[in-house]
């Protein structure tokens, strides 16, 4: 019995495909009648009654990859062919009956071709892993062939994983073709694969540490078939082999590379390997094992058991009596390494499928014919690719370019500030009307009301210094206990009225730096003026110095902006000229001039219109020669900005009111972004200042009620002459 699995091969029947291709064709192709493809659609139904029921057997795979071949082609004709009539929005009418070949279901009629090939490509995969899984593997030999057979099923199922499509996905297909069951299996079939590699070397004697590796790599992937598989609908026994296999191996490879530790006198290592040897064998021993397909699995874990047990206790008896190392732990063990071997093998019917089919054996070949649409369309994306190649990136570029040229010099910020130094900031304005609403008069009352709170709350605090600190003689333990709670309490009071007099300190400097800026931009535009009349005359003074210089740079920027207008105007040129050209009647023109000594109109090819195209496309050469000589222009229009830029804004004077200037304004935005914070720094400490009195007075009455209590006789009292004492 074998330890290694296969795939079921999916089952499918006989369908009748004249009527529902007909149907099909009349409405994605309708400039074609569909009788003229009866005998296509006849070698399609011939070459697919070949593909039912056929044996385990290598001469079974080409009759399926001659299928899969069709199946391509057939799919680029119906639904890649830019002459169809938007084909893949027309429903198939007929379907294909499929069942899975590893759990037992009804069949599934599916009205879908990619679904079709997928479940073909499917068998392809299958029929290769149970041609391996049935090899005896007693030979070399045998086991070459089991690796290359593993290998081609793998690269089948890497070729069904790149066309099991969203719409395979979403035809609830069987669950082989599931992605996260395609991957599962995939990998499934590179470990057995890999396994085989694994058991040539140990038959052939190889070195500890390679046969190590090789099993290393072996687990590796077994592993990652075991993560696939828990999140797909494969069969549990599926699941189960995997896992079992990633921990026999990762056993395997610890044991074998605890042999070189041996060899090598790596006893620690050795003592640590046989150890996670053990544990690996333990765990896979405690999985559900009856869900396993076969026996053998169990048997050969339970060979590899006594090994690793036998070496175990021997290597502890060393160790305790000569050695003395210490045992390695897992994650202070050296990596074992890895080998990979095991690869995708793609079978050759697999690889460019539409290159195995010959042209006279092609299937609705008719089809490959494009039409007048169709060029039209290329002459469409002709005029596109001039415009997103030749016009539009030329024409950003120098948008580009005259953009970093305006950043770097500020512009027309910069000159708008040197000419017009009276002109603050137009979020200045939005900052006077939220001073307003705030409203900042109100801020030095709220500052003087939180205070005041603050001085009542010191106040009433201080009141209790004497009444709870001064001695009391004779108290019994519980008023002392009191007493010492209280006075705690006190000083956790007085701290905190500390630290919150040290804020208000902070909050009232902060205000009484920033409350000159504030009032001004209340008040408006004539106290914003007069705040900025020391910059404002430096910066005027700066401008008459530098007039001629200034004149200059507006007079190169204003030249700029017209240039970007006459940008604008040249590109709404060549569109509006892509866009009236329509090439129509000259494609008809000439397919009528092709095919005059034909009977009848043909499907055309759009290839043979390409000189008609190509003609077509040549009037849009002197735009790009247009383009060229603006983006020149452009160039020597930058090339004087920045150099009389340079000459402006490197003048010494020009630099230092520009800096005094954005000083001032980065500081009235400080100053009324603090007020924001300063408003609600008022707010928090009026709130707090109330809580904290509440809370003083709750302080005050304890105070009282244990005075009172401590204050009391403690020896009697004497009412009417009779001395009475306390209980």
């Amino acid at each position: 019995m074998s330890n290694v699995l296969g795939i079921g091969i999916p089952h499918t029947d006989t369908v009748v495909l004249r009527d529902g291709v007909h149907a099909f064709l009349s409405s994605a192709f309708p400039e074609v009648q569909a009788d003229v493809f009866n005998e296509d659609i006849e070698s399609w139904a011939s070459l697919r009654q070949e593909c039912i029921h056929l044996p385990v057997s290598s001469s079974s795979i080409p009759t399926l990859t001659r299928y899969v071949a069709q199946l391509a082609f057939i799919l680029r004709v119906f639904y890649d062919n830019p002459g169809s009539k938007d084909a893949s929005n027309v429903p198939l009418t007929f379907g294909f009956p499929w069942t899975s070949g590893l759990i037992k279901t009804y069949p599934t009629w599916y009205h879908s071709i990619f679904v079709e090939r997928a479940c073909v490509v499917l068998c392809i995969a299958a029929q290769f892993a149970e041609l391996g899984s049935n090899e005896t593997r007693s030979n070399k030999t045998s086991i070459r062939d089991a690796i290359a057979h593993f290998q081609y099923s793998a690269g089948s199922l890497s070729v069904l994983a790149s066309i099991a499509n969203s719409e395979v996905q979403s035809s609830q297909p069987p669950v082989e073709l599931l992605s996260s069951s395609i991957e599962a299996l995939k990998y499934l079939m590179l470990a057995q694969a890999q396994e085989c590699v694994w058991q040539k070397a140990t038959q052939d004697g190889l070195k500890d540490t390679t046969i190590a590796k090789l099993a290393r790599s072996t687990a590796d992937l077994y592993h990652r078939s075991a993560e696939l598989a828990s999140s797909s609908q494969l069969p549990t026994s599926y699941k189960t082999h995997t896992r079992f296999k990633q921990l026999h191996f990762q056993a395997a490879a610890q044991y074998r590379k605890s042999c070189d530790d041996l060899i090598h006198k790596r006893y620690g290592d050795e003592l640590g390997r046989l150890t996670l040897a053990f544990q690996a064998v333990k765990k896979a021993l405690a999985l559900p094992t009856r869900t396993l397909t076969s026996s053998v699995l169990v048997e050969d874990l339970k060979g590899l058991k006594s090994i690793v047990e036998t070496n175990l206790s021997r290597a502890e008896r060393d160790n305790q009596l000569i050695y003395l190392e210490s045992i390695t732990s897992e994650t202070s063990l050296p990596d074992i390494g890895v080998a990979v071997m095991a690869q995708e093998l793609i079978p050759e019917g697999l690889s460019l499928p539409l290159t195995k089919v010959p042209e006279q054996d092609r299937c609705f070949k008719r089809l490959m014919f494009y039409g007048i649409d169709v060029a039209e369309r290329i002459y469409g994306d002709k005029k596109q690719m001039f415009l997103e190649s030749s016009i539009e990136p030329q024409l950003e570029a120098m948008e580009q370019d005259a953009h970093q040229l305006c950043h770097r010099f500020d512009l027309p910020r910069s000159l708008d500030r040197i000419e017009s130094p009276r002109r603050f900031p137009t979020e200045w304005t939005t900052y006077s009307s939220q001073l307003r609403r705030l409203p900042l008069s109100a801020l030095p009352k709220d500052l003087e009301k939180v205070s005041q709170l603050s001085i009542s709350c010191n106040d009433l605090l201080v009141s209790l210094d004497v009444e709870l600190f001064r001695a009391y003689p004779g108290l019994d333990n519980d008023l002392v206990s009191r007493q010492h709670d209280l006075q705690n309490l006190w000083r956790d009071y007085q701290s905190t009225l500390s630290e919150a007099a040290a804020s208000d300190s902070s909050v009232l400097k902060q205000w009484n730096g920033i409350r000159h800026d504030l009032e001004a931009i209340e008040h408006g535009k004539d106290a914003v003026t007069e705040l900025l009349m020391p910059q404002t005359s430096r910066m005027e003074r700066e401008r008459r110095n530098m007039a001629p210089q200034l004149r200059s740079v507006r007079a190169e920027y204003e030249k700029l902006q017209e240039f970007a207008s006459k940008k604008r105007s040249f590109l709404l040129k060549v569109h509006t000229a892509c866009n009236n050209d329509d090439l129509r009647s000259q494609l008809v023109n000439a397919n009528c001039e092709q095919q005059m000594d034909s009977n009848e109109m043909q499907l055309v090819d759009p290839g043979s219109l390409q000189p008609v195209l190509e003609r077509a496309m040549q009037k849009y050469t002197p735009y790009i020669q247009e383009c060229d000589k603006m983006r020149k222009m452009q160039s020597t229009l930058l090339t004087s900005l920045s150099e009389k830029c340079e000459t402006l804004f490197s003048n010494a004077g020009i630099q230092a009111a520009i800096q005094a200037q954005d000083a001032v304004f980065a500081r009235i935005k400080s100053s009324f972004e603090a007020s924001t914070i300063l408003a609600k720094h008022v707010q928090d400490g009026s709130q707090f200042y109330n809580r904290l009195h509440a809370l003083l007075l709750d302080f005050r009455a304890d105070v009282h009620q244990w005075s009172e209590q401590a204050n009391q006789p403690r020896f009697g009292k004497f009412p009417g002459g009779k001395i009475q004492f306390g209980d």
